[in-house]
């Protein structure tokens, strides 16, 4: 019997090391920049900034935009503090949204509220790929006689090399979201420094193109206070509530960095860090 014990345990040790022979560790690789900070700051500053800042400040004045920033961003603050509550309370694991919420109300909760997130997060893209196939078609032109047409055109091309990109890996995702960070930077500075051009516009070939004037000719305290107009294409009654819900999109997209749980070196740290540090920069960039 305790030759028996012994061969026994002799097999037990030598499974005990072909298993940890055969198990191999994969080290998750992405940081607090590259994992969290870039893809929240890439979906913070989407196309509310560019499609709806101006008709915004028409609307509600420059102050009035600056409070519909202020609350939105306080409410992605607040919700990011629970969220870095949550992962900084033990393990954090792969599964975004809805591990994080499953672990603390439970799977039935957790898997409604992923489903819902998933719905939520496949509108937003639409919203998305809409405002940048708008913007494609006017800077283009029609070439199909309906413009609705070419938005429909150029947003299934854009969405099947987005599932193209998507299906290549992560990797393949992180090195395009730095290449749109590069995009996104060098259109915010073109506007910043287009801004202190001369508003009389170029002279020559280039003699339709027009500055921004405003900084110290009093265009900017006339646009200072709300101007609320109704648009002639709609039957829209404008007022705050209305123009806040769609300036809200513009403090969206915190959870991107969530979502990459699972690829995260230290999750407990990067989405804290990162997505309180994505609001921070991009408030400053809406209120600039």
């Amino acid at each position: 019997q305790k030759l028996n014990k012994s061969n026994d345990s002799n097999n037990g040790d030598n499974d005990n090391n072909q298993i940890e022979q055969t198990t191999h560790v994969i080290h998750n690789k992405l940081g607090t920049i590259n994992g969290c900070y870039v893809p929240c700051l890439l979906n913070i500053m989407g196309i509310i900034l560019f499609e709806r800042l101006g008709w915004g400040i028409g609307q509600l004045g420059v102050s009035g935009v600056f409070l519909v920033f202020l609350i939105a961003e306080f409410q992605a603050i607040i919700t990011v503090l629970s969220l870095s509550a949550i992962v900084t309370n033990g393990n954090m694991r792969g599964g975004g949204s809805y591990y994080m919420i499953s672990r603390t109300l439970g799977p039935a909760i957790g898997g409604s509220v992923g489903f819902l997130f998933c719905i939520g997060m496949s509108i937003a893209v639409s919203m998305y790929v809409i405002g940048f196939c708008e913007t494609i078609v006017q800077q283009v032109g029609v070439i199909t006689n309906d413009p609705t047409n070419d938005i429909r055109l150029y947003g299934s091309l854009l969405i099947t090399i987005l599932l193209l990109v998507s299906v290549f890996g992560i990797s393949w995702i992180i090195k395009v979201q730095f290449l749109l960070l590069f995009v996104l930077v060098l259109a915010i500075g073109s506007f910043m420094i287009g801004s202190f051009g001369d508003p009389g516009g170029a002279t020559g070939e280039y003699d339709d193109i027009k500055g921004i004037d405003g900084w110290l000719d009093g265009t900017l305290i006339d646009n200072f206070t709300p101007h609320f107009e109704d648009l002639p294409d709609d039957d829209i009654d404008y007022n705050f509530f209305v123009c806040f819900g769609i300036f809200f999109p513009a403090a969206t997209g915190i959870m991107a960095g969530a979502n990459l749980s699972g690829d995260l070196k230290d999750p407990s740290r990067d989405i804290p860090l990162g997505t309180l540090a994505a609001i921070i920069v991009s408030t400053i960039v809406y209120m600039v």
